[in-house]
C-alpha cells in the first residue's frame, strides 16, 4: 500500500517542478522516448553544464541517458 503524502511533503514536490525550464524538459522527455541530455540540450536550446548543475542528486540523467 502507498504512503499517503501529506500536503507539506506535496507542496515541496510540486515546488520543486514549478518552473516553466523543468517543465519544458519534462514534457520533450516525456514525448521522445529514449531522449538524451544532447537531445535536450539541442530541442531546447538549453546549456549543458547548467542542466547537469541543477539536477546533481537528482538522477533525471544517468549518464548521458534520460530515464
Amino acid at each position: 500500500m502507498a504512503k499517503v503524502k501529506t500536503a507539506k511533503q506535496m507542496e515541496r514536490h510540486l515546488k520543486g517542478m514549478a518552473n516553466h525550464h523543468r517543465i519544458e524538459i519534462l514534457l520533450f522527455i516525456a514525448s521522445n522516448d529514449g531522449a538524451t541530455l544532447d537531445d535536450i540540450v539541442t530541442a531546447l536550446g538549453a546549456n549543458e553544464k547548467t542542466l547537469r548543475k541543477a539536477h546533481e542528486g537528482h538522477q533525471f540523467f544517468g549518464g548521458r541517458e534520460v530515464f
